[in-house]
């Protein structure tokens, strides 16, 4: 665990949720256009260290559906923060 991680307060309870790789949509569930698809699998083939992803997109586009995807892909979950002010304890 990073020292980062290490240094946030517990979550107050019911305020975060983690999902674990397992309950995350699979990659391949997706309906994906093939551009963005090809663009997914050429990340997907640099080493995990040089991966960075940032999601854009409007309420209901599948962000958060990709989001957990890409985790999944990469063997981990996700965490989701309950409403916008908790993302400042994770430096957004």
């Amino acid at each position: 665990m990073s020292a980062f991680c290490e240094s946030l307060s517990p979550p107050a309870p019911g305020s975060w949720r983690h999902r674990p790789a397992q309950a995350l949509p699979a990659l391949d569930d997706l309906i994906l256009p093939a551009a963005l698809r090809t663009r997914i699998d050429d990340v997907l083939r640099r080493p995990a260290a040089a991966r960075c992803w940032v999601l854009r997109g409007i309420a209901g586009s599948g962000r958060r559906a990709l989001a957990g995807a890409l985790a999944r892909e990469a063997g981990l979950g996700i965490v989701e923060a309950g409403d916008g002010e908790q993302l400042a304890a994770l430096g957004a």
